[in-house]
């Protein structure tokens, strides 16, 4: 096969999923590794990051795979190394964690639970969507995992289906389906998003620890009743790690991978930021169960690569 070194952005891929047809995996990695190196040149430290971070998972799965040998293989045993020496985010990003940190501790426990529970729903078009590939398909169970959320109907039914869905994240972004660039999702008018592209932001570990953490406070109904929990439709919730699954819907490996300028500049990268600075003001004003319920609803209808939400103002 011709060597190609280039990555346009503009499109999908068609050398990668080559490689991967011939399940060439360290070619596959060294790719990645070569366009890292290419974007360390430029100085374009965060997109090298977020090539590092792709090599990094797909090293270790292909490893575990069988199909290549880390030591002899590759071509470069530092990625960790270099991962680590590198600015993950572009600055405006490290800015917006500041203010999500300094916001979330003036939430409630019940608002705390709805700053991450909007996230949720904002990703559940993309989920539902990414669930037609092969290895993807309980993806679609998020929609389930949305409206069980709102009722809190804790039988034991309803706990395993839910316990089985985030312990499939965790499960899912260790497997060969997760690093398979031919797995992705069509994005009218832009290159297609693809299942590594949650790899630099931690997705799947963001929702696994918030889902799992809103399991364990949840209680059964013989306990209901205890006046030391903290009570919503009866069930305490105390979810931890809210402040960075806030950031989940954000998608930098996707703009990351297919922009070739500032990612701040793009309209969609901004209407989440905005999405999630509007959250934070509308909790923190008391809002009524309906208003909550009126979000929620336009939320799950939301397509992440459009922009701004029609209901929010610019």
């Amino acid at each position: 096969m011709e060597n190609n070194d280039t990555y346009n952005p503009n499109e999908r891929e068609p050398y990668l999923e080559e490689l991967e047809d011939e399940e060439d995996w360290s070619a596959v990695v060294n790719l990645f590794l070569k366009w890292a190196e290419a974007c360390l040149v430029c100085e374009d430290n965060a997109r090298a990051h977020m090539w590092f971070c792709n090599a990094h998972i797909a090293l270790l799965l292909y490893a575990d795979m069988g199909g290549l040998d880390p030591f002899k293989d590759v071509r470069y045993d530092g990625i960790r190394e270099q991962m680590d020496a590198l600015d993950r985010y572009p600055d405006l990003i490290y800015a917006m964690e500041e203010d999500i940190c300094s916001n979330y501790e003036k939430l409630s426990r019940y608002e705390r639970f709805h700053i991450g529970f909007f996230t949720l729903c904002r990703l559940e078009k993309l989920f539902n969507d990414l669930s037609a590939n092969p290895g993807c398909a309980p993806l679609s169970e998020i929609s389930w995992v949305i409206d069980w959320l709102q009722t809190l109907d804790a039988t034991d039914e309803n706990l395993e289906r839910f316990e089985a869905f985030y312990e499939f994240l965790q499960n899912w972004n260790v497997s060969e389906a997760y690093v398979d660039t031919r797995q992705h999702v069509r994005v009218p008018g832009r290159p297609a998003f693809l299942t590594i592209d949650f790899e630099l932001d931690q997705v799947c570990d963001l929702i696994y620890e918030y889902l799992r953490s809103i399991r364990a406070s949840v209680v059964t109904p013989d306990l209901r009743e205890a006046d030391y929990f903290r009570k919503l439709n009866g069930i305490i919730l105390d979810p931890v790690g809210g402040p960075f699954v806030v950031r989940a819907a954000l998608l930098t490996g996707y703009w990351l991978r297919t922009y070739t300028g500032r990612i701040q500049d793009l309209p969609q990268v901004m209407a989440e930021l905005n999405c999630i600075q509007d959250d934070f003001r509308f909790l923190m004003g008391n809002p009524t169960a309906g208003a909550i319920q009126e979000r929620i609803a336009r939320y799950r209808n939301w397509d992440l690569f459009l922009g701004m939400p029609a209901f929010l103002d610019p």
